[in-house]
């Protein structure tokens, strides 16, 4: 949804769809629509939220580190599981890097990515390796 009402974000460097949406970048937000218990089922397939609806809106409070690292270096540590970072935001980035692809193929190997990171040993990527997440992004 937000690239298909932003079109100049497409193929735009992440940092900008950080400014352009900031609404997705919100790593405290997925807490007031999922519970602990949500997002744990939600680790090997989609569900809904269980607390309240998703918004269309979100404010965010900090920036991030996103505009530090390009957007092929940051692919190149995910695909090499050595980002520094593995919350929210390294997912939305990853889900939107993915889905310049077009939107089935972006799904197909993000999720590809997901299942990856839940069999790392020895990583801990909280969210980031969750299939719910994966979809909310």
């Amino acid at each position: 949804v937000a690239l298909a009402s932003r079109p100049s974000l497409h193929n735009a460097e992440f940092y900008k769809l950080e400014e352009g949406c900031p609404e997705l970048c919100e790593e405290a937000c997925i807490h007031q629509y999922y519970s602990e218990k949500g997002l744990a089922d939600g680790k090997g397939s989609f569900v809904v939220p269980d607390l309240k609806p998703l918004p269309s809106r979100v404010e965010v409070l900090e920036p991030s580190w996103h505009g530090k690292l390009d957007d092929e270096a940051f692919e190149l540590s995910v695909q090499g599981i050595s980002l520094t970072s593995w919350g929210v935001l390294s997912l939305v980035r990853s889900a939107y890097l993915h889905l310049r692809k077009g939107r089935r193929e972006g799904l197909r190997s993000i999720l590809e990515q997901v299942e990856k990171l839940q069999k790392a040993s020895g990583v801990s990527v909280g969210l980031f390796a969750n299939k719910t997440m994966a979809y909310f992004a």
